[in-house]
């Protein structure tokens, strides 16, 4: 007869769920920041009409 298991996760270190975390804010960063660099790309006239006003003599 087996053994009654409470846990049945593996054990991870802190230093496994540091890097964890770590790998999912990577991934989360660079999905924002392709996200903000396509969306200054459609609004580009936007932008370059503001910094033009930005600038004004």
């Amino acid at each position: 007869m087996p053994v009654y298991q409470t846990r049945k996760r593996k054990y991870t270190s802190r230093k496994e769920r540091v890097q964890r975390s770590n790998r999912f804010l990577r991934i989360l960063a660079t999905f924002a920041v392709v996200g903000l660099v396509a969306l200054a790309f459609f609004r580009r006239k936007n932008i370059l009409n503001w910094v033009e006003t930005y600038f004004m003599d």
